[in-house]
């Protein structure tokens, strides 16, 4: 039946209507007229309201309602309720909520009292339950009667003294739809029944789900409960996080989907029995990459307080406490989600880079508390256990043979075995081809540390800023994927093509994700060997699941074989925290190292997808800017080629124990082999350091040692960029004049980066630079922190009198925490030459609401001294303001 029809029922008026409304025959859908059933025009442009936005048109649409604002003067009380239910039932529908979202049900309470005007009956109820916020369309006032408290609407039947036009009692509702006589609830009774039977025949919901009022399905039901796993990650440490989290959750037999927070609209929320988020901080206090459209959509002011009402949630975060802003990603996300009504249903957990276990310690304790509120908030029935912990889980993924490849693929002759990762293009998704155009150590050839400038080229347009970083994802050595191979006897199958597959036992939700969905593999041959190599992170430090892992394909038929298993057992014990820290991490033990230990234990190759730790891409901040950004052979920045230049540390740390075989850094290495003329895969984010051309007024503290001066040396050519502009008269000041760059090394003749750059821009642009030198004979030892206190006046007034701005960049160990201390030094007037102390001169002022308030001069005194309290309550509120950024690894 198409718009243009009469319909001639229930059946055909819901379905007509709502036909037109979908299709955008608005104006249409207001015209339409059913037997008995009218429709003003301004409830389907309300129904429309809730195609654009569910929440906000549902909840006005109930509001509406309720108020009896679809009163007309032709229309009888049966009518004005039969419309008030179907137009909640159409509306619920159109966007999918019904049937078990969008309910309405009838409540009638019957009261012996005799109605008086001195005695209130009982209330005559109508619940409405929407996961879109209908419970708080009219407010429920308070009442006194005796019925049972919910969600629910009171038709009370004492007048409003506000009440103007046609009565209206103190809910708000007209008198019409209060209740409170015998006729009204049979009216409402039988009208109930009659719009469901209508809405269950054109497949709005089932007229039982109506007039039963029946409960959802309880989450102790085995077949629905369910699990919902979100993760923010920037560097996969909070991924790891979340799938140990989803692995404890399949254990206490929760149907779990694992996704990234990006990757779930809100609605789905709603949907599962718990959701449990776990989310890390990055930069100055921002969301990871992954995260920021879901946080955005979650900050929408169309959402109000109460639209999460059913939402049973709990939550993680990872930071580190040489931030500032430590571990604020996590508590505002939680913040929120309660400010819209979701309910905490365990106490949230965080973890410290910080802390001499890493975040892991806060994790443990956080996952033991954990597993005890989801067994004591959502019991499992009775008869019915978690899975025990010496069960194997079936994973969602494995591998398997793959027939539909009939040729005999060879095995690789190990005789000829590569010293370097071969230079084939890994297919990652949404990655660049960049194409190598330099890679030279810049640190001297005696010198301790190797540190190169790689100068990388794309063949397309790119676009990035001051602090952005380069994704790079390694691989691993031929000699140490061989090594592996060997270890588990893998050698027949290493070469054979391979095929994933998946579990088709998950009945809730999207199901998991595939762990090589970041790659393309259409033209790829999946072999153990590939995977080994670009896939699997066989040389990293594992963590206790890992163990946790082993036990299950541990056997104990040999004295060595049942020795190995009891060592996995205590190594996978999460109560034993210095066994794992002696053995893993103490000596950067490696997981090939843990195979050439565990002799008996032999992998079956169709887990290691889920037994192996995967690869994650490593980031690297820029070294570019400005006009470093532009290829040479382009003549303009918005067309042709881009470069990326990099300034990487290659990471290759002495193990205190293992001496026999060193430690390298996994993505350092490989990058250590780059050559010129290979392409590598790069990714591209656009990193936390928020700057634009508006800033160039503002004068910047940039504070860099080591590597960190990557992100400083792009901010500074990119300033410099900024600062160009045809000539004038009188010419402008040299455009890096305010700035000040202090950086800080061991020697001026080992590690002394950029060195010649910095004397150029010193003269052609006036940039202030200065060293410290912490290992250089010719000069006295300092650090950063005591350049920052010998250049205390210079420091105070960029910061106080011209409100400068501040970027630290480098390592998060120490460094941040004394580059802090130093200017709190700076601003008290601890620091540098200011031998008359501190000549705060003590002033106040009163605000019209009474409180004091203190300008910078006032606070400062007029030599430029605060106290230690006001130096830190100032290095906060330029925090607060934007005004102080940390970008540290």
């Amino acid at each position: 039946m198409g718009c243009q029809s009469r319909p001639g029922g229930h059946v055909d008026y819901l379905a007509t209507v709502q036909r037109c409304v979908l299709s955008g025959n608005v104006r249409q859908a207001q015209s339409i007229q059913g037997d008995g059933y009218e429709s003003p025009p301004f409830i389907i442009t309300k129904l429309s309201e809730v195609l654009d936005d569910p929440h906000y048109g549902l909840t006005n649409m109930a509001k509406t309602i309720s108020r009896g604002s679809m009163q007309a003067p032709t229309m009888s009380t049966a009518s004005i309720t039969s419309n008030l239910i179907l137009w909640i039932i159409i509306a619920g529908s159109t966007v999918g909520l019904a049937p078990s979202v969008v309910t309405l049900r009838a409540r009638i309470g019957n009261s012996p009292q005799s109605r008086t005007n001195d005695v209130r009956p009982a209330c005559r109820r109508t619940e409405l339950v929407s996961t879109h916020d209908l419970e708080s369309g009219p407010q429920r006032p308070s009442c006194d009667c005796s019925v049972d408290s919910g969600p629910v609407v009171c038709y009370s039947p004492r007048p409003s003294p506000a009440a103007t036009g046609s009565q209206r009692h103190e809910c708000g509702f007209p008198t019409v739809l209060c209740g409170s006589c015998p006729a009204s609830v049979q009216n409402v009774e039988s009208h109930i029944k009659a719009a469901a039977a209508a809405a269950a025949a054109v497949g709005f919901m089932t007229s039982s789900s109506v007039v039963t009022a029946s409960a959802p399905k309880s989450s102790n039901d085995p077949s629905s409960r369910s699990a919902l796993i979100l993760y923010g990650s920037e560097t996969g440490n909070a991924q790891d996080v979340a799938e140990e989290v989803s692995r404890l959750t399949e254990r206490l037999r929760f149907q779990t989907t694992l996704l990234d927070l990006d990757a779930v609209p809100l609605r789905d929320l709603l949907r599962p029995t718990v959701v449990i988020f776990v989310i890390s901080t990055t930069g100055q206090g921002e969301v990871p990459q992954n995260a920021r459209a879901f946080w955005k959509r979650l900050l929408s002011s169309a959402l109000k307080p109460g639209i999460l009402l059913r939402l049973r949630f709990s939550s993680f975060g990872l930071g580190d406490s040489s931030y500032p802003q430590y571990n604020v990603s996590h508590r505002a996300l939680h913040a929120r989600l309660v400010q819209l009504g979701a309910q905490s249903f365990c106490e949230r957990g965080e973890g410290n880079e910080q802390h001499p276990e890493g975040h892991s310690a806060g994790v443990r304790e956080w996952m033991l508390l954990l597993r005890e509120t989801l067994l004591e908030r959502f019991p499992l029935p009775t008869g019915v256990e978690p899975i025990p912990a010496d069960e194997f889980v079936e994973p969602h993924w494995r591998l398997a043979l793959d027939d539909t490849v009939s040729e005999k693929v060879p095995l690789q002759d190990d005789s000829v075995t590569l010293t370097a990762p071969s230079k084939s293009l890994v297919p990652v998704h949404g990655a660049h081809a960049a194409f190598i155009e330099s890679n030279s150590r810049i640190t001297a050839t005696d010198h301790f540390q190797d540190v190169r400038h790689i100068v990388l080229r794309t063949d397309e347009p790119i676009s990035y800023g001051p602090g952005a970083v380069a994704v790079i994802y390694p691989k691993n050595f031929p000699e140490d994927v061989n090594h592996f191979i060997e270890l588990m006897e893998w050698r027949d199958i290493a070469d054979q093509p391979l095929q994933l597959v998946a579990d088709s036992n998950h009945k809730h939700g999207p199901g998991p994700l595939s762990p090589l969905r970041a790659f393309n593999l259409s033209n790829t041959r999946l072999t153990i060997r590939w995977l080994l190599e670009n896939v699997l992170d066989i040389m990293s430090i594992p963590r206790r699941s890992f163990f946790a892992s082993l036990v299950y394909f541990a056997r104990t038929d040999t004295e060595d074989e049942s020795y190995q298993k009891t060592r996995l057992l205590e190594l996978a014990d999460p109560t034993l925290i210095d066994e794992l820290w002696d053995y893993t991490t103490r000596p950067k033990r490696t997981i090939l190292e843990v195979m050439m230990d565990f002799t008996t234990l032999k992998l079956p190759w169709q887990y290691i997808l889920t037994t192996l730790p995967l690869l994650r891409g490593r980031q690297f901040s820029i070294a570019s800017g400005g006009a470093l950004k532009q290829d040479p052979t382009t003549t303009t920045e918005e067309g042709g080629k881009s470069r990326v230049e990099l300034l990487v540390a290659i990471v290759n740390p002495p193990s205190p124990i293992i001496k026999y075989r060193p430690r390298y850094g996994v993505a350092t290495r490989y990058m250590a082999t780059w050559e010129a003329g290979m392409t590598i895969p790069m990714g591209l984010h656009p990193g936390y350091l928020a700057t634009s051309p508006s800033d160039l007024a503002t004068p910047a503290l940039m504070i860099g040692p080591g590597t960190g001066v990557a992100p400083l040396r792009a901010l500074i050519h990119e300033r410099l960029a900024w600062s160009s502009s045809p000539s004038s008269s009188p010419p402008p000041p040299p455009p890096l004049a305010q700035d000040m760059l202090i950086f800080g090394c061991r020697s001026s003749t080992a590690d002394h980066f950029f060195h010649a750059e910095w004397t150029t821009l010193a003269i052609s642009a006036g940039l202030r630079h200065f060293t410290a030198f912490s290992r250089d004979q010719a000069f006295p030892r300092e650090y950063v922190q005591d350049v920052i206190c010998r250049q205390a006046g210079s420091i105070r007034e960029l910061l106080v009198e011209r409100a400068g701005k501040v970027y630290v960049c480098g390592s998060s160990g120490n460094m941040p925490k004394g580059v802090r201390q130093a200017l709190v030094e700076v601003l008290s007037g601890q620091a540098g030459n200011n031998s008359d102390g501190n000549d705060r001169e003590e002033k106040s002022g009163e605000a019209e609401d009474g409180s004091a308030t203190r300008t910078v001069t006032e606070i400062s005194g007029s030599k430029g001294y605060m106290t230690v309290e006001d130096a830190e309550a100032f290095l906060a509120e330029m925090e607060k303001t934007g005004r102080y950024w940390q970008e540290t690894w």
